[in-house]
């Protein structure tokens, strides 16, 4: 299953893909190409093929099949779609660029895409104005491209992407041995680096270099990761609690059960800091879902007090 901005879908027995919620811009896929809003699940057609994956963005979809190749729809404008242009589709279309590689997964975020090949090699393609395609200072892409950088030696073996309200967005990316890389849109804190700057390439997140990240979900304004000791991680926006550190008070924690009653002006290094500014809302896929609630933090901590489910 995969939420977007308004909308939904759902893979079900045998690989077909339902989709419901905010038709506009043709981010539903419907068979007619009605950018109606659709109260119901409808069955969305890829030319027979059997969906293994499905991702939603901010006002775009994109699916992956069993034999790797990769589809999209909905609103193009910023490249999104991944054709080459900022043509909007209102029905799924094959993905061209990438047909000669057999892909394993895709990451929506709100105007820009993080895919995942089965040789381990990431593809990036759509809005770029905060680094989140990872690609430098390279601008805008409307059609997939590989990444280079820090993880062209490297085999990834999970992608995400956050959707923000309008925001351009960050990505981040697991390697093989475990180690979590982040960009693009730094403003919350949500990159895990210790501070509020962008990044325009992966860049490891240090607080977790001892760890073995195994999972990573990005919201609007903070990420989540779970380590393979069944730990949750979270930093960044933190104003509806989605942290799940306890309260909403500026702290910062080196703890597993960090005292609540430290104050600080700012985050010091190896420690989280946290402010009230943020939002959103992170879930685990396919077999975690973690709910989270509390403060802005620049550096990654384990939450304290979450619900943590395995399906």
């Amino acid at each position: 299953m995969s939420d977007g901005a308004g909308f939904s879908a759902a893979v079900v027995e045998g690989g077909k893909l339902f989709m419901w919620g905010n038709g506009g811009s043709g981010a539903l896929g419907a068979a007619d190409s009605s950018t109606e809003d659709q109260s119901t699940p409808g069955l969305v057609e890829l030319g027979g093929a059997t969906v293994a994956s499905v991702a939603c963005g901010g006002k775009h979809s994109a699916a992956v099949t069993d034999d790797g190749k990769v589809y999209t729809w909905g609103s193009g404008f910023c490249g999104q779609l991944g054709h080459g242009n900022a043509e909007s589709k209102a029905a799924p279309t094959l993905v061209e660029a990438l047909a000669s590689v057999s892909m394993k997964m895709v990451s929506c975020g709100e105007t820009h895409n993080v895919a995942l090949a089965a040789d381990g090699g990431v593809y990036v393609w759509g809005l770029d104005v905060e680094g989140q395609l990872g690609l430098g200072a390279s601008g805008h892409k409307a059609l997939p491209t590989k990444v280079g950088g820090p993880l062209a030696e490297q085999q990834t073996v999970a992608v995400a992407c956050g959707i923000g309200p309008g925001g351009p967005g960050h990505s981040a990316a697991i390697t093989r041995d475990g180690k979590l890389y982040t960009w693009g849109m730094g403003r919350d804190g949500q990159l895990g680096h210790g501070d509020t700057e962008p990044r325009l390439e992966p860049t490891p997140v240090a607080a977790l270099a001892d760890k073995t990240v195994v999972a990573v979900s990005c919201g609007a304004t903070h990420t989540a990761a779970l380590t393979d000791e069944g730990r949750v991680y979270t930093w960044g926006g933190g104003v509806s609690g989605q942290l799940g550190h306890g309260d909403k008070l500026q702290q910062v924690c080196t703890s597993l059960y960090p005292p609540h009653n430290t104050p600080t002006p700012r985050p010091t290094p190896g420690s989280c800091g946290a402010d009230r500014r943020g939002g959103g809302l992170c879930s685990w896929s396919p077999r975690w879902w973690a709910v989270f609630w509390s403060t802005r933090r620049w550096w990654p901590c384990p939450a304290a007090g979450f619900t943590l489910l395995c399906c």
